[in-house]
């Protein structure tokens, strides 16, 4: 007789779940505050060998917002045209090859994505 189990009923049983956990969405911030961190130390070392600065990280204070800054949606979901909103499960997004790089300037120019446009030409 067929007997109803979940490998069965479900198929793959490593389903990813459709919002992140409360550690996960710890870990995400904590990622986020340490990109913010490498930046301000890159800054305050050009500032300290007198008074250097570069176009990239002047852009970067301009155009990126903060960890703090940042709203939810923007934490924790990224820009996926397929979606039916346009947006999906930043966990689902992590990919082993390149890890969470894209995924973190990829969440930096959230608010810049529309259905309709690409990626900015210089950051990605």
């Amino acid at each position: 007789m067929f007997k109803p189990t979940s490998p069965l009923l479900g198929g793959l049983l490593w389903k990813i779940p459709w919002r992140l956990s409360r550690p996960q969405k710890a870990r995400q911030r904590k990622r986020l505050r340490a990109v913010d961190r490498v930046v301000d130390t890159v800054s305050a070392a050009l500032q300290r060998n007198g008074g250097l600065t570069t176009k990239a990280v002047e852009r970067w204070y301009a155009e990126m917002p903060r960890e703090e800054e940042m709203v939810p949606k923007d934490k924790y979901t990224i820009f996926d045209k397929k979606e039916k909103k346009y947006r999906k499960g930043l966990h689902s997004a992590y990919s082993p090859d390149l890890g969470w790089y894209s995924v973190s300037i990829t969440l930096r120019i959230a608010d810049w994505i529309s259905p309709v446009q690409n990626f900015p030409s210089g950051l990605v």
